[in-house]
């Protein structure tokens, strides 16, 4: 038995060469639209404005105490006085930092600095004193030890090749003295007579740059790092008009040091600076902003989002429910939320005050 297979095609029907009616989107039924948005809450009020601005009143205290080590209860005997205006460096720095010079773990420094020392004498002209210097602070296989691949390198390149930089500098440092500058050079290794000056050009501009950004404690037995768990471990304390503050770190592996690295505490006692630091009162005035991430849904109905961040393709097992929370959070809550900055001194502690929010309608919340 036969059949007839018939299809329908449905097009559009443009009545005008124009694309931008197209373009335009536009609404045939209006009522459709606000339908729409009734469901999806938009035509909901709210006794609720938005933050057009905000007073903070907070109290800071400069960091001046700092603990190498666990802090125990007699963490106040072995403190020292902390200020980051000082020429140590950040507390990064100050709490990862372990003696290296002259302890055999030196030798990638100690070549560079005597290449960087020959470089310097060859900018100043004396290029002819190169072999002088290499043959008097010549580094040996001694001065480099080590089995791995990287060391038995270094002392293929650097063996009778390099001046030794720590024994040069010492050299240098002991015949300055208490100067600031070079006027005359040590009498060995001998220079002729016409190289002198550019020899002291040379070795100020050595002198100048060594150790090069390397910072050691002064008390080599006093660091923060535990050998046994292989981190390190440290406190600091400052001063606030409700008390002292410690901020404790057990735990610090190293790297990038920052808020989630310390735990807030009261105790122990990293006890009284010697000069007393008085806390200084802030006050900022600042415009809220809302919070705003990659992906964030859109909060109008008639919005294209972006399409980096898919929710739907979330990937959750049934015990996961902190990843559930957070997408919940993300998808609900988003765009509740608004960031104040607040520039605060560096290498601080600070507690706030009082916080006060105007909104639109002149509604005040502390």
């Amino acid at each position: 038995m036969s059949s007839i297979t018939t299809w329908q095609r449905l097009e559009p029907l443009p009545r005008t060469k124009d694309l931008r009616v197209g373009l335009r989107a536009e609404i045939a039924d209006p009522l459709w639209m606000l339908a729409r948005q009734r469901q999806f809450g938009e035509l909901l009020g709210e006794d609720a404005g938005s933050p057009v601005q905000a007073t903070l009143k907070a109290s800071s205290g400069r960091i001046s105490r700092l603990h190498l080590g666990r802090a125990g209860s007699a963490a106040a005997t072995a403190v020292a006085a902390f200020d980051h205006r000082d020429t140590d460096g950040p507390l990064e720095a100050i709490v990862e930092r372990e003696p290296l010079l002259g302890t055999g773990a030196d030798g990638g420094l100690v070549v560079s600095a005597g290449l960087h020392f020959l470089r310097l004498l060859r900018a100043a002209r004396a290029a002819s004193q190169v072999t002088t210097y290499v043959q008097a602070y010549s580094l040996a296989d001694a001065d480099l030890p080590g089995d791995d691949p990287a060391t038995r390198r270094l002392r293929r390149r650097a063996v009778g090749r390099v001046p030794d930089a720590l024994r040069l500098a010492a050299d240098l440092l002991a015949h300055r003295g208490s100067a600031t500058e070079l006027t005359t050079l040590p009498a060995t290794p001998a220079i002729p007579t016409a190289e002198p000056s550019k020899v002291l050009v040379a070795a100020n501009a050595f002198l100048a740059a060594w150790p090069g950004g390397l910072t050691e404690p002064t008390d080599p037995a006093a660091t923060a790092w535990d050998a046994n768990r292989l981190e390190h471990a440290f406190a600091v304390q400052a001063d606030l008009p409700d008390g002292r503050v410690v901020l404790r770190s057990d735990e610090y592996r190293g790297g990038r040091l920052d808020w989630p690295a310390f735990v807030a505490a009261s105790q122990p006692s990293l006890g009284a600076p010697a000069t007393p630091v008085e806390p200084t009162q802030l006050v900022r005035t600042v415009l809220p902003t809302p919070a705003t991430y990659g992906g964030m849904p859109a909060q109008r109905f008639w919005e294209i989002e972006d399409g980096t961040v898919r929710f739907g393709s979330l990937d959750t097992g049934r015990t996961d429910l902190a990843r559930l929370l957070l997408a919940e959070f993300a998808l609900t809550y988003g765009n509740d939320w608004f960031v104040l900055p607040v520039d605060l001194p560096v290498g601080s502690v600070t507690s706030v005050d009082s916080f006060e929010v105007v909104d639109t309608f002149g509604g005040r919340l502390w």
